[in-house]
């Protein structure tokens, strides 16, 4: 991986070496482009990983029952990632519960819900105003939930071009009660 992340610098001196009216450089110009592409997404992958990697590895973990449904989450597996507006948060999470965002990541074997609280606001506070933390307190994971599943597909509703305000479609083609076999 990190050879990879080094290989649009070689493109570039290449591309910077090389004739503008050549193919050799137009050639070279689309494969700098596709290797940023890269590069962009293992360090998007990665900042994922250190910011949700111990909550994915604790949901897997806490898994009840004799058989675990989802054994382990790989990066690779994340098919998509997202914030999403919660419209109904438990009570348990304070008064602002209003415009509450939940992260969403959906991987082939799990879905997985995320409540980060905003660590700004509590260090906005002078320290002798804040009172005495417990250990739950200092966790700004205040909800996090994992679902196996087993068949997931998501289907992209954005025009392309538009990754603003994405629209997608989670759908779970196995259903026992559908008729699907499990």
């Amino acid at each position: 991986v990190q050879r990879v992340l080094k290989y649009p610098l070689l493109l570039k001196e290449l591309v910077s070496l090389t004739d503008q009216e050549s193919e050799e450089h137009y050639h070279l110009t689309e494969a700098l482009k596709a290797m940023e592409k890269v590069a962009n997404h293992i360090n998007e992958m990665q900042k994922i990983y250190e910011d949700y990697g111990t909550v994915f590895d604790q949901l897997v973990a806490e898994q009840s029952g004799t058989e675990k449904e989802v054994t382990e989450l790989s990066m690779g597996e994340l098919l998509m990632h997202s914030t999403v507006s919660w419209l109904n948060p438990f009570l348990s999470l304070g008064k602002a519960r209003k415009d509450l965002e939940l992260t969403v990541f959906v991987f082939k074997r799990a879905v997985i819900l995320v409540y980060k609280e905003n660590c700004k606001l509590k260090k906005k506070l002078p320290s002798n105003s804040r009172p005495a933390h417990n250990s739950t307190d200092l966790d700004p994971f205040k909800f996090r939930w994992l679902i196996p599943i087993s068949a997931p597909q998501v289907r992209l509703g954005n025009p392309a071009g538009t990754e603003n305000n994405s629209i997608w479609e989670l759908i779970h083609t196995e259903s026992e009660i559908e008729g699907g076999q499990k």
